[in-house]
């Protein structure tokens, strides 16, 4: 498979697979022409120099920022200690887990189907209750598998669009109540000035705070090889002013932000540090109002670092200050008198890929 069309799968088929809006970036960004089409890189991986398609996926939780999607298999791991629920004496804190493997499927021509497996687990410690008497779950799931399908068109155009079946649980698969399926569709259409593309979308998942078909259209602007930028939805910047220093930041609706800064300091690492405003749904067994979900928000500040290793393996190790913490039940946002705020504290995370 070729690096462009690891990009694709990575900026949509897993984007797709986390429930989250995307729209396609471009099939053969800058710096991946022809000379580098012919297969996985050769010798020892250094961090990479090309920065487009790496914004759209800030948001892949097992893809280290700035990898540019040639990350086809991935895992994270993400600790938060016991920290008081707000107005309570109760501790609450939590160990998530998460891996994904991406795969092609079939690629004949201009036909291209690649299929994409991720499990996410979440592990709570401690006890906390709702207003409404309900307790916490011990743990949650995720577990989705989806699907991509891209038709490279006449001119520059391309199109396809991807399906995923997950469900974001505490019984994961318990009933057809808990079964998520999220359905994508994408256009691209070369702009006037190259390489710049317009890039449409359409987006639809039962589960999140957006849960309606949502349209989204971009810009896709790109003046050199180190920058580009993403005006529209989603709206993202990925940026190399020189060749130490790098930022990537975006933002998805209706909150989902980040951004990271990361400096190569030698061969083969870098330090890193950054802002996230995350969130997380799930549909729990035997509601009784089938809309309800549990959401769970929190905003994080990382600092780490990330070493290159034995040729195809990069890690990162970070740790840093979360807060804004909550944790909810509800239909929507607004439903956040149902749910505790847990007080802040510091995490610590580690996160391990594999890379062509």
């Amino acid at each position: 498979m070729t690096r462009a069309a690891l990009l694709l799968v990575l900026a949509a088929g897993v984007a797709a697979g986390q429930d989250r809006p995307f729209l396609l970036t471009d099939p053969e960004p800058p710096g991946i022409g022809p000379k580098e089409q012919g297969g996985p890189t050769r010798g020892p991986v250094v961090p990479s120099t090309n920065v487009a398609g790496g914004a759209l996926m800030l948001f892949d939780p097992v893809t280290p920022p700035g990898l540019d999607g040639k990350v086809p298999a991935g895992y994270t791991a993400l600790w938060e200690p016991r920290r008081t629920v707000v107005g309570t004496d109760q501790q609450f804190g939590y160990f998530r887990q998460e891996a994904a493997v991406r795969f092609p499927i079939y690629s004949q021509g201009a036909d291209l189907l690649l299929g994409g497996v991720g499990v996410r687990n979440t592990l709570f410690q401690g006890a906390a209750s709702f207003p409404d008497g309900r307790e916490m779950p011990g743990s949650l799931w995720d577990i989705r598998g989806s699907l991509l399908y891209l038709r490279q068109l006449d001119g520059g155009w391309a199109a396809g669009g991807s399906v995923t079946v997950g469900s974001p649980s505490d019984r994961p698969f318990h009933s057809a109540s808990e079964v998520a399926p999220t359905v994508n569709a994408f256009l691209r259409v070369p702009a006037r000035r190259e390489p710049d593309a317009w890039l449409f979308g359409l987006f639809y998942s039962p589960v999140g705070e957006i849960r309606f078909p949502l349209p989204g259209v971009a810009y896709q602007w790109t003046p050199g090889e180190n920058f580009q930028f993403l005006v529209g939805l989603p709206l993202a910047i990925t940026w190399k002013p020189t060749d130490t220093l790098r930022l990537d930041a975006g933002y998805i609706p209706l909150r989902r932000v980040r951004a990271q800064l990361t400096w190569t300091v030698g061969d083969g690492v870098e330090v890193f540090g950054g802002y996230e405003w995350t969130n997380d749904a799930y549909l729990r067994a035997n509601r009784l109002d089938r809309k309800e979900q549990l959401f769970l928000y929190e905003m994080r500040v990382p600092g780490g670092a990330r070493l290159f290793f034995r040729e195809h393996w990069v890690v990162d190790l970070a740790a840093g200050w979360a807060f804004q913490r909550e944790v909810f039940e509800g239909r929507t946002y607004r439903d956040r008198a149902n749910g505790f705020r847990i007080a802040a504290g510091v995490f610590g995370q580690a996160r391990l890929a594999y890379r062509f």
